[in-house]
């Protein structure tokens, strides 16, 4: 069976924290099969993550939707381009393109049906995922080649790159990082609870499967997530000054002239 992948929800920003939250229950949602115990689970989370919402966003004159609509728009626009642009090969005469574009098709439905109909979170969550595929499995990138469709990808990457960025300016925190921190205590308390739950009901679930699908997704979306984290690990290692080996011989010689 597969585990849980671990989130570094203390190393999230309040945006991305918030945005995690309501992935995974807009993610349990759509989960085929449901539990009354994680249903309440999910209320519970969802109650909180609202409060802290409320709380966060209580000081901006402008509604965070209204600043990203633009943005989510322009990456809205270019999947549609780029499914329109597969759609209009399926019907031109030439078998090996109808092939390619019926491959691309078959990845986009299952990733793309009823995006529209996600929260902005979400959507760039599942834009993300779809874009990881197309990039690195190799049926995917030769039919890509084949349609010569690759101008799309690029667009579509940089636009739902451009609203994940616009997304995080837009709701780094300004309140009190103090009760902030509670907020997301209490949070992570409930989020915990979640993941123990989904690991003991996939133990005692008939055949140890039925919660796989769930699992896979939650590590998909917990793999997403910590990428910014990781990516601002590496940033802060490359600013950090570098030392020389002879200022560090320098600097360990002045501390040993006022060791007493």
């Amino acid at each position: 069976m597969k585990s849980i992948k671990f989130a570094s929800l203390a190393r999230y920003r309040a945006g991305e924290f918030i945005q995690f939250m309501t992935t995974v229950t807009d993610l349990y949602q759509k989960f085929e099969h449901k539990s009354p115990h994680l249903d309440n689970r999910i209320r519970e989370l969802q109650d909180k993550v609202q409060v802290m919402q409320t709380f966060f966003m209580e000081n901006k004159k402008e509604s965070l939707n209204k600043k990203l609509k633009p943005f989510d728009r322009r990456r809205m626009n270019t999947l549609r381009g780029l499914k329109t642009y597969l759609d209009s090969e399926i019907y031109r005469e030439h078998p090996d393109r109808f092939n390619h574009a019926k491959t691309l098709l078959t990845s986009y439905y299952q990733y793309c049906t009823r995006i529209r109909k996600l929260s902005l979170q979400h959507k760039t969550a599942i834009i993300s995922k779809m874009m990881a595929a197309w990039t690195s499995e190799p049926n995917l990138i030769e039919s890509l080649n084949a349609l010569d469709a690759n101008y799309w990808i690029t667009e579509l990457i940089e636009r739902n790159e451009m609203f994940y960025s616009h997304y995080f300016d837009k709701t780094r925190t300004r309140v009190n990082v103090v009760n902030s921190q509670i907020l997301k205590e209490g949070i992570r308390e409930v989020y915990d609870k979640l993941i123990m739950d989904i690991n003991a009901l996939a133990w005692i679930a008939s055949g140890n499967n039925v919660y796989e699908p769930l699992i896979r997704e939650l590590n998909n979306i917990i793999e997403i997530n910590n990428q910014p984290v990781r990516n601002r690990n590496i940033k802060r290692r490359k600013d950090a000054p570098v030392i020389s080996s002879c200022r560090r011989i320098y600097l360990r010689n002045r501390i040993k002239m006022f060791d007493f």
